[in-house]
């Protein structure tokens, strides 16, 4: 399966977010001391929302993983990826959705625009790795809409 336009307008939306990000810092109203590099941060974040989708199913699919690899520059394999997301989930515990709201309200407060804009690019990066793998699951599904409700919420 070829990605190429989903890739190339997630690359496009996540460069120009990151380009937010490289100004807030800039202006100081990141602490970079306190939470790091801003890029790093919400990297964290959309990593483990496209883990939750992919892994939803209780499937990784060698399609994800490449969609995955494509996406971030990454080179992990469907058994690695599975590592990662127990990795992760052992690290956050039973609550991932309150890191991406913690992460979600402090953009918010410190550029609404700015958290506007990853908004969408959420919505948009559920839509997609919800499709990913050329199979329609109800799991990956409801858990997008779940991740989306999140961030409209807030």
């Amino acid at each position: 399966m070829q990605y190429g336009s989903y890739t190339e307008k997630f690359i496009e939306r996540w460069e120009k977010f990151i380009v937010g990000c490289d100004a807030l810092e800039e202006s100081g109203k990141w602490n970079k001391d306190e939470l790091g590099e801003m890029e790093a941060y919400y990297e964290n974040d959309m990593i483990s929302i496209i883990l939750r989708l992919i892994v939803c199913d209780d499937r990784i699919t060698v399609e994800e993983a490449d969609y995955l690899n494509e996406m971030f520059g990454f080179k992990y394999s469907p058994e690695e990826l599975r590592e990662l997301y127990e990795g992760f989930t052992a690290d956050v515990g039973a609550d991932p959705d309150s890191m991406l709201i913690e992460g979600y309200s402090l953009l918010k407060s410190i550029s609404p625009e700015l958290a506007a804009y990853y908004r969408e690019l959420v919505s948009f990066t559920c839509g997609i790795i919800s499709e990913s793998d050329g199979a329609f699951a109800h799991n990956e599904f409801r858990t997008a809409n779940h991740i989306i409700a999140l961030f409209e919420s807030k």
